[in-house]
């Protein structure tokens, strides 16, 4: 992402006014398949906000990669100042360790409270759903099943924390069957996949930031 679009710049030069978003989670998920910065989640993600805005976009990222909720634990959000909205992109890891779902609701509403605790403010929270990871062909053939039915356990908790969460938006991930998204069982076209995950959580982000400002 250093030669990215949109990455904050230095924390004493940033100004206040666009929007800061925070991301929480892999930067290599947000990237996975293509080779240009500017169709990765992230930047597709900024230029709809940009546009639907009217304003600056500005991503924030923790100081070290959150893939689990508890490797946020130790962050101090504090850093980055005011908030304005946070994404939460993360489970890639709980699910290939078979996390129970009763620990993931735990650990991710510890993090949860603490990205808001961190910036001030009750800033709206877009909690991404996990991906068919069982599709695709990276993923191993064996124990396909375990990780599908995980898949499923894990986002059906992060909806149930979500829904128990004030301004707190689950956003499962996009459909990616048909032409569009797909040449293969097992091959997809990853631009388009990004595409519709950044309109999917733009459509999120938006919500959240225009009922904080009402």
């Amino acid at each position: 992402m250093s030669g990215g679009f949109y990455l904050p710049d230095d924390p004493d030069e940033q100004t206040h006014d666009g929007d800061r978003i925070l991301f929480v989670g892999s930067l290599e998920a947000a990237r996975f398949g293509v080779v240009d910065e500017q169709l990765s989640t992230l930047s597709q993600v900024a230029r709809d906000l940009e546009r639907r805005r009217d304003r600056r976009c500005d991503w924030l990222f923790p100081r070290n990669t959150v893939r689990r909720p508890r490797d946020g634990f130790t962050e101090d959000f504090r850093s980055h100042g005011d908030i304005d909205a946070a994404v939460v992109a993360i489970g890639y890891s709980d699910v290939l360790l078979m996390t129970t779902a009763r620990s993931w609701s735990r650990e991710l509403r510890r993090l949860l409270e603490g990205i808001r605790e961190g910036s001030g403010t009750s800033c709206p929270i877009v909690l991404a759903g996990l991906p068919p990871m069982d599709r695709f062909r990276q993923t191993p053939r064996i124990g396909r099943k375990r990780i599908r039915q995980q898949v499923i356990r894990l986002n059906r908790a992060s909806e149930e924390l979500a829904m128990s969460m004030p301004e707190c938006f689950y956003v499962p991930f996009p459909e990616v069957t048909g032409a569009a998204t797909q040449v293969g069982p097992e091959e997809f076209l990853w631009a388009n996949v990004h595409r519709l995950w950044s309109s999917e959580l733009t459509t999120a982000v938006v919500k959240g930031l225009d009922a904080r400002n009402l």
